[in-house]
């Protein structure tokens, strides 16, 4: 976490940035890193940033919508990532994460490290 918050810190209008540490702070394995509340403002912050219309940014945020129990909101907008992602691109993991968020459940595991353009 703390080479996330350097990373905001140092380049505070990056949207990648706060979207790692959004998705860390939504799926983390081990419960004590999970905050929902701050990986939802974290993954907002970056989606502004990054203007609403990546994947890459808009999978985190549904993963911190379901964190904080919103799973309506994290279905909505894992669709919406999956229908951004190019074609060509696997999406059988963004449509794993669908059917948990249906389902009422938030994803923890492995998580979407590293993000990269």
């Amino acid at each position: 976490m703390a080479h996330f918050d350097e990373a905001v810190r140092l380049d505070p209008r990056d949207p990648l940035a706060h979207s790692n540490r959004a998705a860390l702070l939504a799926t983390c394995p081990e419960a004590k890193y999970r905050d929902g509340k701050a990986a939802l403002a974290a993954a907002t912050r970056g989606c502004e940033l990054g203007g609403w219309g990546h994947p890459m940014l808009l999978d985190p945020l549904a993963a911190a919508c379901a964190e904080a129990g919103d799973f309506a909101a994290a279905a909505a907008w894992q669709e919406k990532a999956i229908g951004l992602v190019p074609d060509g691109v696997k999406k059988d993991d963004y449509r794993a994460r669908l059917a948990l968020y249906r389902a009422g459940k938030p994803y923890h595991g492995k998580s979407f490290f590293p993000l990269s353009p």
